[in-house]
């Protein structure tokens, strides 16, 4: 089924607004394009984020890719997708800029213009924040796309906020990877425990083996499996537990290996916060 144009005409644009689209912070904010809304640029993607309790509308791949490196950031307090901006503003830019204003092919009507990713940041308790745009590399050679970044990058420099291009080339292809195979673990809340406590004891096995590893040398898989034979579990509960852990940064490696689930044990160290994971299953 095609998806519907989310512009056609100025009451359109306005009825968006109206609905706080492009607005608000943290679990409040809604994205000015939802995934409904327009096609998608490859494949688009909607997923949970715990870091501010919503789910997260991407367009494509690389954007999907990009937002799991900053959910895994423990700087990064808030992600904002499909940042909506003044219109007032980007049209006076594009004017002194000499560039056309984006607009509607059907209707002539301009378009809002949107950031892809807005990120918060919070680093000893000083905030800032950058503004991202995300493109296939092969796109930044187009002269209308580097007009419209161009617009975006003044739009941003006006509010003191950095701005940023990334391409699939700035994402190594194994840390995507092992990103996108911790993802489907990240939250627990959909997952049913077959008894009370059950998360938590798989954590305490598993985190006993790391921290009196010595100089073991296994690889994360093959400890899990061990555990699983040890504790008479169902294979794999142990792994999972693992790529729970690793996803939510309560167990740390370099993600930017070639197998991530064959990670020396020694290479793995424990988060202080491992604790309230255990405390409160």
């Amino acid at each position: 089924m095609a998806k519907k144009r989310y512009t056609r005409n100025e009451s359109d644009i306005q009825k968006l607004l109206s609905q706080g689209r492009g607005q608000g912070v943290g679990g409040k904010y809604s994205p000015y394009l939802f995934v409904r809304d327009v096609p998608s640029r490859g494949r688009s993607h909607r997923i949970y984020s715990k870091l501010n309790g919503r789910v997260l509308h991407l367009l494509s791949d690389i954007e999907y890719a990009h937002c799991l490196t900053f959910d895994m950031d423990e700087t990064v307090i808030d992600i904002r997708e499909q940042f909506a901006l003044s219109r007032a503003d980007t049209i006076r830019i594009a004017s002194t800029l000499g560039f056309k204003h984006p607009k509607d092919p059907t209707s002539d009507t301009k378009s809002v213009m949107t950031t892809d990713l807005v990120i918060t940041y919070k680093n000893a308790g000083k905030v800032t924040y950058k503004a991202i745009s995300i493109k296939p590399n092969a796109h930044l050679e187009k002269p209308r796309i580097r007009e419209k970044l161009k617009i975006e990058e003044v739009y941003w420099l006006e509010r003191d906020v950095k701005f940023q291009i990334l391409t699939e080339h700035d994402i190594p292809l194994h840390l995507k990877r092992s990103l996108q195979w911790l993802r489907q673990y990240n939250d627990f809340s959909k997952f049913v425990e077959p008894r009370n406590g059950y998360f938590a004891k798989l954590a305490q096995n598993l985190i006993v083996r790391i921290r009196h590893k010595g100089s073991y040398e296994s690889g994360l898989a093959d400890i899990c499996k061990a555990l699983d034979a040890q504790f008479a579990d169902e294979p794999g509960a142990h792994l999972m537990i693992a790529r729970h852990l690793l996803s939510t940064r309560l167990l740390q490696t370099n993600l930017n290996r070639e197998q991530i689930w064959n990670t020396p044990i020694s290479e793995i160290k424990v988060n202080q916060k491992l604790d309230t994971f255990r405390q409160s299953r």
